[in-house]
């Protein structure tokens, strides 16, 4: 099926049409799993580029998570309010599900990629994702040039904004020294939390120091098992010595080593 003709069944099944380039990545990345989605792990929402309807997977998420998912798509509230909006829109990003999606994703785009030159079909779902990538590299440069211009505003969206990534680039400096891509997620979503609810909830603390706890027990793993290593290395090299020095006393050459422990 074509991209225009998946595209039109999926706008026919929601009722509406002329979908932005934002939503036409999204369906091309992620309609496979929609479909594969039961309806009550779907969160339907509203395009804010074009004001279309388009579907959000829950499935794999906790209760928790489809809650900070539903009120930031859905909460006026909550969007009403930058700083804990922004610190939400954070802490959705680095939330280990959602990075699922995101390979789920990137999967779909490594498929098409390699379909493209024989099927014409792949070949135009490829180029919307690579005008949706240039869109949003056009955009990223426009912000980093007007990013310090930007970072001085004393109030509005973008003073709120930096307070927040603020924080997260903090965080983000230590991420080679936490040297584990879980535990960072975690980190990231508990001073996120700060912004969102006054405090770091219990929940994830409990995800930090259970991971913490995983990494030193797996850490630990390996060095007993680099103690065992060398000491089995070692009986090998004393065995060698003791068989080679008994058979020199007989006056027999000494073993080739792959017959040591035959």
């Amino acid at each position: 099926m074509s991209i225009a003709a998946r595209l039109r069944k999926v706008e026919k099944a929601a009722g509406v049409g002329g979908r932005c380039l934002s939503c036409r990545d999204h369906y091309i990345r992620y309609g496979n799993e929609i479909r594969r989605t039961a309806p009550n792990d779907l969160l339907l929402t509203v395009c804010d580029n074009c004001g279309h309807t388009i579907k959000l997977i829950y499935s794999g998420c906790t209760e928790r998570e489809r809650s900070v998912l539903t009120a930031a798509a859905l909460d006026d509230r909550l969007r009403s309010d930058p700083v804990k909006w922004i610190a939400s829109y954070a802490w959705i990003q680095y939330m280990p599900r959602y990075l699922e999606i995101l390979r789920i994703g990137e999967e779909e785009e490594t498929r098409l990629r390699d379909a493209m030159r024989s099927d014409k079909s792949a070949m135009r779902q490829v180029n919307v994702l690579n005008e949706y990538a240039a869109h949003e590299k056009r955009l990223e440069v426009a912000y980093n040039l007007a990013k310090e211009q930007l970072r001085h505003q004393k109030d509005g969206f973008w003073a709120d904004y930096f307070i927040v990534y603020g924080t997260l680039d903090e965080v983000r400096k230590r991420q080679p020294e936490i040297n584990d891509d879980l535990l960072f997620s975690f980190l990231v979503m508990a001073e996120m939390e700060v912004f969102m609810w006054g405090e770091k909830s219990a929940e994830t603390l409990k995800l930090v120091g259970d991971r913490q706890r995983e990494i030193e027990e797996e850490a630990e793993r390996k060095r007993f098992e680099e103690e065992k290593r060398k000491r089995d290395e070692e009986f090998k090299r004393r065995d060698k010595e003791f068989l080679n020095r008994s058979r020199a006393l007989c006056g027999l050459p000494p073993l080739p080593s792959s017959d040591i422990h035959a």
